[in-house]
Parts: C-alpha cells; sequence; structure tokens
C-alpha cells in the first residue's frame, strides 16, 4: 500500500466516525398518553307509562354521550310498538316492556295498554273485554254503558272508585221469576226507614217516592244493594227479606265477578233504561211516552252481541216481554220494575213474582 493510499484510508475512517458522532437516528413524536375509554348511559325518566290503544307517546330518555345510536324494542309488538325515536304506541290492551339499547348498556319501561271500553264488548271473568270473543277466556257479560257510575252513588265511588268506566249486564242470568219482598204485606213499610236509622252515613236510602224525589234518575244500584243487604242481614228483618237482593247473593255464588269491579249488584231505574234504550239525562219516566222507533235501542245492540255467545239469554223478546225488578224502592207494597220491551218505568206489588227478573249488573 501506498503512502497516498494509507493516507485516503485514514481519512475515510476519520469521516465516518465523525458522522456516526453527529447524525444520530431522528427522534420520533411524542405520542399522546391513552385516555379512559368513554362510558355510554342511557336513563328513562319513568319506570312504567300508560297509554291507550291507537295512542302514540315518545318515552322521555337521556343518553350519554348524545351522539351515541339508541336502538329500541318491544316485547311484544302485537300489544305495542315502537319506533326509532323511542315513540310508543298502543295496539291492544295488555302489558309489555319496551327496552333501549346504547352500545353494551340498556334500559326499560313497564307500558300498560289500556282498551278503551265500548258499548258491545264482550266481559270476562278476568276483569278484561274485548270486541271480539277471546275463546281462551270465560264470558260473563256485556257492557252496555259506558263512563263513570261513581259520579252518581257515593257508596260505588268510596267503596270501588277504580269502577269509572261503565257498567256490564250478566249475560247467564236466572230466568226463574221471584217476588221484590216476599213478606212486604206483613212488614207494611219501605225499607227507607231502616235504612236511615241503621245505615246514616254509610248508604243512602232506596226509596224514590213517585212524585217526590228524583234518586231514581241516578245510577245507584250499588249503594241501594249495599242497603238492602245489611237490611236482610238484620234478624230483625228475618220474616220479610228482600227476595231479589238473596237472589243476587245466589247469582254471585254461581258468577263470580272479578276483584277488580264492584261486584255483582241489583240494577237501580237507572241502570235499567240505560241497559234497554239509549242513554238520557231526563227523568226516567220519559221513556213511558217514547215513540216506538225510538224504545229499546240499546237493547237490540246488547241482544246481537248476547246471540253469539253460547247460552247466553237476550233482553226480552218479542215474543215474551218480562220484566226486570229496579234495587229502587218506592212505597210499603210496591216497588219500581222496568219492562225489558222498551224500557217503561212502572210498579207493581212487591209479591208479585209471575213476570219479574233479576238481571245482575256490575260496574268496572
Amino acid at each position: 500500500m501506498t503512502f497516498k493510499s494509507i493516507l485516503a484510508t485514514a481519512f475515510m475512517s476519520l469521516c465516518l466516525v465523525a458522522c456516526s458522532e453527529t447524525n444520530d437516528e431522528p427522534e420520533l413524536p411524542e405520542q399522546p398518553t391513552p385516555g379512559k375509554p368513554v362510558e355510554t348511559t342511557i336513563t328513562i325518566t319513568s319506570e312504567t307509562l300508560e297509554i291507550s290503544v291507537g295512542e302514540s307517546t315518545p318515552i322521555e330518555y337521556t343518553v350519554e354521550p348524545d351522539t351515541a345510536t339508541v336502538r329500541w324494542e318491544s316485547s311484544d309488538t302485537s300489544i305495542a310498538t315502537v319506533d326509532e325515536q323511542g315513540v310508543v304506541t298502543g295496539i291492544a290492551g295488555g302489558s309489555v316492556t319496551v327496552t333501549a339499547y346504547a352500545a353494551s348498556t340498556s334500559a326499560s319501561v313497564a307500558v300498560k295498554v289500556v282498551l278503551e271500553p265500548k258499548v258491545g264488548d264482550y266481559f270476562y271473568s278476568d276483569g278484561t273485554f274485548s270486541s271480539t270473543i277471546d275463546a281462551e277466556k270465560t264470558i260473563i257479560g256485556v257492557i252496555f254503558w259506558t263512563g263513570d257510575p261513581t259520579a252518581d252513588d257515593a257508596a260505588l265511588r268510596r267503596e270501588h272508585p277504580e269502577c269509572c268506566n261503565g257498567l256490564v249486564v250478566a249475560a247467564f242470568p236466572s230466568m226463574t221469576p221471584t217476588p221484590w219482598q216476599s213478606n212486604a204485606s206483613s212488614y207494611g213499610s219501605t225499607t227507607g226507614p231502616w235504612v236511615e236509622a241503621n245505615l246514616a252515613g254509610r248508604y243512602i236510602s232506596p226509596v224514590s217516592s213517585w212524585g217526590r224525589d228524583t234518586r231514581r234518575n241516578y245510577i245507584s244500584g250499588y249503594n241501594n244493594t249495599c242497603a238492602l243487604e245489611l237490611f236482610n242481614a238484620d234478624p230483625a228483618n228475618a220474616a220479610w227479606t228482600i227476595t231479589a237482593i238473596s237472589r243476587v247473593q245466589q247469582f254471585r255464588e254461581t258468577t263470580p265477578a272479578p276483584a277488580s269491579t264492584s261486584g255483582w249488584f241489583l240494577p237501580g231505574a237507572k241502570e235499567l233504561t240505560l241497559l234497554i234504550n239509549s242513554e238520557h239525562d231526563g227523568d226516567v219516566f220519559d221513556f213511558n211516552d217514547v215513540a216506538a222507533d225510538k224504545a229499546g235501542l240499546n237493547k237490540a245492540v246488547i241482544n246481537k252481541v248476547l246471540e253469539t255467545i253460547e247460552g247466553a239469554e237476550q233482553i226480552g223478546s218479542k215474543k215474551w216481554a218480562y220484566d226486570f225488578w229496579s234495587s229502587n224502592d218506592w212505597e210499603a207494597a210496591q216497588t219500581y220494575f222496568v219492562s225489558s220491551f222498551d224500557g217503561t218505568v212502572m210498579c207493581t206489588e212487591k209479591q208479585n213474582s209471575y213476570n219479574q227478573l233479576v238481571r245482575c249488573v256490575l260496574a268496572f
């Protein structure tokens, strides 16, 4: 090797050492410290929600972060549906659970869908009703009036405030005529004095004098039945019990009423005219002079439904227009009955039993 080659090699080595000392690896940008993952939460404001069939209501809720995607689900879409915005719609009577899902979390609300009752609906032993027959349930009656019966009957309002939806007539009544009070002639009085002396503050007198008051024009059958049951329970009245009320008690044993109802009672004159004719705000005696084409309008609707129930008894017929005893008392020897033919309100001897029937009703 020449001196010149040695000198070149040394120079190259010196350059390499210098470069190794000055050309370090480039520094990478500093990486951010990983943060905690964002937690998704969803909260539904109410634990329960009640809507009617056909009603749509938005479910109130909050979700964090508000950009999270929420998915909704109904446990039974035949009862209630829910859309992607959380708006729930009632489809049929019943209860469902509506659940909101967001990421890995969820929240639920119990939704009760209330079916609005209609005249002519079937009424079942479990307290539910429907416009078509549910073959899996037991029919006990037909809804013949919708409204709040507790508005008239203070006793019903006090003891069954939940029964504010309407009235049901029994579908399978006893068709055996019965007197109102078997031994009325021996008693020689209305039931009013006994009720007023013994039940003041609990039940009002069932007596509605023909020309002196208008008690007969108000829904009062529940009050009257309770008062007359207590009349019968008094040993002092054992010789002249109200036979029609005893028939009601017998009917309760063979056809139990749902716990959610008032239980079966003997209807007053007002309830009976509502059953047979159209609704009327005047005196029940107005139906005594109603035109033939106006009489029995509601009865026709109810009978059409009763025809579809195997074994059910219709409200009268063209061949035999029997009468219904009212729970309104009148005078010592006579009391009110209502014709099943046209809703005419009349009075007859309490001891009569040739054409008068007990047809129980209940409030729900």
